[in-house]
């Protein structure tokens, strides 16, 4: 419980009613959490308004509210600011009682490769034997168990009362995915970065950020949020790395495939096994083995090899761990339908990430490639045909099928996959289930089956309701 003027401590608001003597008990943007002794905080959202649910969150005991909107006739307190999410995110802070110096945290950020980096480096400091979480796509993650959370980065107050409950249970490092909409939307606002990462850019969310530009320079704002005394690890074989070094304050540890540099790769071979690569760090030469796939894995590797040397690890601890790093879920991960029948699953939603997993698999295995995957629905449209012929090139056969098309016509998304195919190696099934169904049933022992889109995701989006479904369950009906 905080006095609600203590929440409000270097905020400047305008409310009618006297706020005096008004305890808080809780923090919420859903109205359907909302209980007596809530503040709630009404945010405009991507589909909805919470200005919208003052009412319903009033009903269910709210004894304030606090919004970006002009003032309305309310029977409790109503506190008007000029942005509702950047005043969550200040309110979050000290509502939990976030104090930087207690906590190491990396932010993770990027378009490809945040999870992976996320699980690799989380890896190697438990390895080590240092306890940590990890906050991003697949949840809350640490050795309490998974707690699922909606979003690659959730919101200002989630990410504060995880950080307390993680505080309160001895684990003060965390790794954490900041995806774009986190950075622009003031998620991330008052956590402090130890050390920040940037491993690439490439078109994505451009239904968000209009253009990549805009996506750009939200990605930036992690960096500038970087004070001299932090680390900010930098993939200088991307394009935008020069912007990034030019606009943040930290120290730069720089790593790269191609170029000579504080961490890079003086050869490396890489197979179904796995990779084996010879890299330096800074003036040092070592060899390494993983069961990671795949040259952007390599990649991977560097950017987290990079953060665990800024959070202070020695480079002999970080080698000695890389041996031990578990596959990671839902990126290439793989079943077995028998002796001979490999089916892979991957989250990947980009070009990129499609040209990255496809070309692996094409390079490490002479059998013929079946890819299965769709688009999602009110996204980024103008990736859908670039995917189709990406897959088109490493794939013998395409399946276009449904992958959260939320509100929009899946015929529609379809159509517009199926623009970038020039041959006619490819179907259309619609439903997800039966396409991973007929896909299976065409497979020989010269095959395997590829299917992209979802990773460990458990869910459909169709018209806004989400329905149980999960790739590797349905795969496994046929094993």
């Amino acid at each position: 419980m905080v006095e609600l003027k203590k929440l409000l401590k270097n905020i400047t608001y305008f409310s009618k009613s006297n706020i005096d003597n008004i305890n808080i008990v809780q923090l919420t943007h859903n109205s359907r959490e909302t209980q007596k002794g809530s503040l709630f905080i009404a945010l405009k959202g991507y589909k909805t308004n919470g200005n919208s649910y003052i009412n319903e969150a009033i009903n269910k005991g709210a004894v304030a509210i606090l919004s970006d909107v002009k003032n309305v006739n309310y029977p409790i307190p109503y506190i008007k600011v000029n942005n509702a999410r950047e005043c969550m995110s200040k309110i979050s802070s000290n509502f939990y009682s976030y104090d930087p110096s207690k906590m190491n945290l990396i932010g993770i950020t990027g378009t490809n490769g945040k999870t992976s980096i996320c699980h690799i480096i989380s890896d190697i400091l438990t390895n080590i034997k240092i306890n940590n979480f990890t906050l991003g796509t697949l949840g809350l993650i640490s050795s309490k168990g998974v707690l699922k959370t909606n979003f690659t980065t959730p919101e200002s107050n989630q990410i504060h009362k995880f950080l307390k409950v993680m505080k309160m249970n001895d684990i003060t490092t965390g790794i954490m995915e900041v995806s774009s909409h986190s950075l622009e939307l003031n998620r991330v606002d008052d956590i402090e970065f130890d050390v920040g990462v940037f491993s690439n850019l490439s078109s994505e969310h451009l239904d968000f950020h209009k253009n990549m530009n805009l996506y750009f320079q939200s990605k930036l704002k992690l960096f500038k949020k970087l004070n001299s005394s932090k680390n900010a690890i930098i993939n200088i074989d991307d394009k935008y790395s020069n912007e990034i070094i030019k606009h943040t304050k930290s120290k730069i540890i720089k790593y790269s495939l191609d170029q000579n540099t504080d961490i890079s790769v003086r050869g490396y071979t890489c197979n179904s096994s796995g990779i084996t690569a010879q890299i330096k760090i800074y003036e040092n030469e070592y060899s390494i083995e993983t069961n990671l796939i795949g040259k952007y894995n390599l990649m991977n590797l560097l950017a987290s090899i990079g953060a665990c040397l800024a959070m202070g690890l020695s480079e002999s601890e970080i080698i000695k761990s890389i041996n031990k790093i578990r596959t990671i879920p839902g990126r290439l991960e793989m079943i077995k339908l028998n002796q001979n029948k490999k089916v892979y699953f991957d989250y990947a939603h980009t070009p990129d990430a499609y040209k990255n997993i496809l070309s692996t698999l094409k390079s490490i295995s002479s059998k013929k490639i079946i890819t299965l995957f769709g688009c999602g629905g009110n996204r980024d449209k103008s990736k859908r045909a670039k995917m189709a012929s990406i897959a088109e090139e490493f794939s013998d056969f395409t399946f276009v099928t449904s992958d959260n098309p939320r509100n929009e016509d899946l015929l529609k998304i379809n159509n517009d996959i199926i623009l970038g195919f020039k041959n006619k190696n490819f179907k259309i099934i619609n439903d997800r289930k039966n396409a991973i169904k007929v896909a299976i049933s065409m497979m020989t022992d010269n095959h395997i089956l590829v299917i992209l889109g979802k990773g460990r995701e458990r869910y459909e989006i169709i018209k806004n309701k989400k329905y149980y479904h999960s790739d590797i369950e349905e795969v496994l009906k046929y094993s």
